[in-house]
């Protein structure tokens, strides 16, 4: 610590002596031309003008980490006293559309949101080091170009841990009429699940859209709508993928929409999160339109939406049409992510 002081010339007293050495935290500099330098440190910065010196040391420090990080080492910091870890797994891809008969052709599946694990407490509950690896986003299934040919499911999405702690990745979406859970494994999901949209029948009389998440009670991703399937007489839109709502139930962040083939027919991507966000799961998906009569310059079932980060799933693809449209294929599920918050005072 510098201290400065001051002198009145009038006051008759003796002026305090300027120290030509000081002490530092690597030894003792004896600066040249009494030049003091003050530099920040490991997260904490300085400022200064005049006789006055600011040293900021946060209270806080928040470590974020994605696949590129990954694998590798967390370490924690000396100063800190209380930690916060949050993480999710890797978003499940969507299933691609079916390519069939027109009203009998089955749409695609969404991808189900990667799980949520938060866990907090003393420094102590955790190690000086942890291994980690954030959990990739699985890909949606391929379009479907035979004649009579089934969906191509999606890839589940990538675990992702943390020491012992396990975040689970989402399923890929299902060929089947059931919707994909969020993990196989409850517990590593801590209480916040997501469902994808399940594939639609009969032509897909009616895409399914994905229950929004509200903010005050959780922070886990969501699923990826499912697409619609295809109807030469009636046009289907796709589901649309799962929101994020405040504690009044209005949108913070809105879903993503589905497909239609008349106005657009492959589903949107989720939503990409600001800074606001940063504690709360992606989003899915929205679902790709089914194929209909090729109006607004469609040639095959829409694309599914792919999720956003952290841990969204994909939404599931469009039907196609034989001898006429491929089905359009599932998006990809969004990678998860880590956040280690750790306070210092």
């Amino acid at each position: 610590m510098v201290i400065f002081s001051t002198y009145d010339s009038g006051s008759g007293t003796t002026p305090p002596e300027v120290a030509t050495s000081y002490v530092t935290d690597a030894g003792t500099a004896t600066p040249a031309l009494n030049i003091l330098n003050v530099l920040g440190g490991t997260g904490v910065d300085t400022a200064g003008a005049g006789d006055t010196i600011t040293i900021n040391s946060p209270s806080m420090l928040v470590t974020t980490y994605d696949v590129a990080d990954s694998p590798g080492i967390w370490t924690k910091d000396s100063r800190t006293t209380y930690i916060r870890l949050i993480m999710w797994g890797g978003g499940g891809g969507g299933s691609s559309g079916r390519k069939g008969a027109s009203a009998g052709t089955v749409s695609g599946g969404g991808g189900g949101g990667g799980g949520l694990f938060w866990t907090e407490g003393p420094e102590s509950f955790f190690g000086a080091t942890a291994n980690f690896v954030v959990g990739a986003g699985g890909a949606g299934g391929a379009s479907q170009t035979s004649d009579g040919g089934a969906q191509n499911v999606g890839t589940n999405g990538g675990n992702t841990t943390f020491g012992l702690s396990i975040a689970e990745g989402g399923t890929g979406g299902q060929a089947s009429g059931t919707q994909s859970s969020v993990c196989v494994t409850p517990f590593f999901c801590g209480t916040a699940q997501s469902t994808s949209g399940a594939p639609t029948t009969s032509g897909g009389t009616s895409a399914t859209n994905i229950g929004n998440v509200n903010l005050s009670v959780s922070g886990m991703a969501t699923g990826g709508g499912s697409g619609g399937g295809t109807n030469t007489a009636t046009e289907r839109a796709g589901g649309t993928g799962g929101g994020i709502l405040d504690s009044t139930g209005s949108n913070i962040v809105a879903p993503a929409a589905g497909g239609l083939e008349s106005t657009g027919i492959n589903g949107s991507n989720g939503a990409t999160l600001t800074a606001i966000n940063f504690l709360t799961g992606g989003l899915g998906g929205g679902g790709g339109g089914g194929y209909s009569v090729g109006a607004g310059g469609a040639t095959t079932g829409g694309n599914g939406g792919n999720g956003s980060i952290p841990g969204g799933g994909g939404g599931g693809g469009g039907g196609g049409l034989n001898a006429v449209a491929d089905s359009g294929p599932g998006g990809n599920g969004a990678d998860g992510r880590i956040i280690v918050i750790e306070h210092f005072t």
